[in-house]
């Protein structure tokens, strides 16, 4: 009897000085095959409380993306935040395949 496994993609990133609070997480779960929760948080370096935390479903928004991409930037730098928003795009359509 297999397990059904969870469909979530965790990331982070140590991103320094150019992060508020040093540490940038992502997180993509595929709750069905068309419904996808997308979570980013700025997370601490050195106690690892959340600083700034934003959640987005992909369901029924079409500029999921660019929300996603204007938290970023507030988070971080521009070029970190396509790094993680570009993690985040490939996760999102390789649960769109299965």
């Amino acid at each position: 009897m297999s397990a059904v496994k969870p469909k979530i993609k965790r990331k982070q990133w140590r991103i320094g000085e150019y992060a508020i609070g040093g540490i940038i997480k992502a997180e993509v779960s595929a709750d069905s095959p068309n419904e996808f929760v997308v979570i980013v948080q700025a997370v601490d370096m050195f106690n690892k409380t959340n600083v700034v935390k934003a959640d987005y479903a992909t369901t029924n928004r079409p500029d999921w993306e660019w929300k996603i991409d204007v938290t970023l930037n507030e988070m971080t730098t521009s070029y970190y935040a396509d790094k993680v928003l570009q993690w985040i795009r490939e996760q999102v359509k390789q649960f769109s395949k299965q």
